[in-house]
């Protein structure tokens, strides 16, 4: 009588659980020793229900168009590659060998996906003291635990104190000028590279400070002219209008009023022009900035009544001599001149 032994496949690499990023390749290992060759290795996708063969021995099957039968058949290995991966790939597949022991081994396969930005931020204009400026930034991933951080310019921007992050969005409180700039949200789940958002452009806005005020300045009547300094730093918007008022009234520049910049020059003085002057420079943003200063304007008084000539007895008891004037500036004094001279401050 003669004993018939059978040959049983022999497992000696196995699929395993894999993570591969989307659009990569993954290669799940099945290689055995004792092959028969009419029980070549099957390979299934068993996600499904039932699982779907997608391979038997080196023949690939139509349900499965990314994959391809790699190694050294020779030597047993039937490896199921799939190039490239797609979402849809993510599963449980089986490599299937009816003569071994045990008959089927399952792995995982795990898609991986960068992180993507989906909201980007957009740019915004504010002005200066504002309470607070939103930047939004949202991104999807897979994992779907996202880190993000900002940068403005080239410097990352640190959580606490005016900046803090709400999920992506990024909120600036207490807006100062120095937020002017361009803002980039970063976001990374652990795969591949970052996810970079457009850029966001944050305009802050801040009205001009006057640098050169005028000073106060004394002038006498009819003296070819004066002038009242004023300049201011660049606010923005850049662009910086000057006005000037005396008193409340706002001066019309023309004729004997020029404007040099933010500078007031006043021609052929008269004693109108005295009293407060005040420089506002404005860029339309907030509040003009001002400064004043007063210009004292000295003149001569005007007689207006003039002594008539007087008979007198000697021994009389008083004369009377007429004289008035109109006050100048400073404050007008009469002189009486008759052999003595008398001042008279009126």
């Amino acid at each position: 009588m003669k004993l018939s032994v059978s040959s049983t496949a022999i497992w000696k690499q196995i699929p395993s659980d894999i993570d591969v990023i989307i659009g990569e390749s993954a290669e799940l290992k099945c290689a055995l020793d004792n092959l028969s060759p009419a029980l070549l290795p099957t390979w299934y996708d068993a996600s499904t229900n039932p699982a779907t063969a997608v391979s038997e021995g080196e023949i690939v099957f139509p349900t499965c168009p990314t994959c391809s039968i790699t190694g050294t058949h020779s030597n047993g290995e039937y490896h199921l590659t799939i190039n490239p991966v797609s979402l849809n790939d993510e599963g449980t597949w089986r490599c299937t060998v009816l003569d071994a022991s045990p008959q089927s081994q399952d792995a995982q396969l795990t898609v991986l996906v960068p992180a993507s930005i989906i909201t980007s931020p957009s740019d915004q204009t504010v002005t200066e003291g504002t309470n607070t400026v939103p930047l939004q930034c949202a991104a999807t991933g897979k994992p779907n635990a996202i880190t993000y951080t900002w940068k403005k310019g080239s410097s990352d921007i640190s959580r606490g104190g005016r900046y803090s992050l709400n999920g992506g969005s990024l909120t600036i409180s207490n807006i100062v000028r120095e937020d002017d700039g361009i803002y980039i949200c970063y976001a990374s789940n652990g795969v591949g590279q970052h996810a970079i958002s457009d850029s966001a452009t944050v305009t802050v806005n801040y009205p001009p400070t006057i640098t050169t005020s005028p000073s106060d300045q004394a002038a006498t009547e009819y003296t070819d002219q004066v002038t009242l300094q004023c300049t201011a730093t660049t606010g923005k918007p850049t662009t910086i209008t000057y006005t000037w008022k005396k008193g409340s009234a706002y001066i019309i520049i023309g004729g004997r009023y020029s404007l040099n910049s933010g500078s007031l020059t006043i021609s052929n003085i008269v004693k109108e022009d005295d009293g407060i002057y005040t420089c506002y420079a404005s860029n339309g943003i907030g509040q003009p900035d001002i400064a004043s200063a007063t210009v004292t304007v000295y003149y001569p008084p005007t007689i207006t009544t003039l002594p008539s000539d007087e008979t007198v007895t000697e021994g009389s008891i008083s004369l009377t001599l007429q004289c008035t004037a109109t006050d100048g500036k400073p404050a007008t004094s009469l002189h009486i001149h008759g052999g003595k001279t008398m001042v008279i401050s009126l």
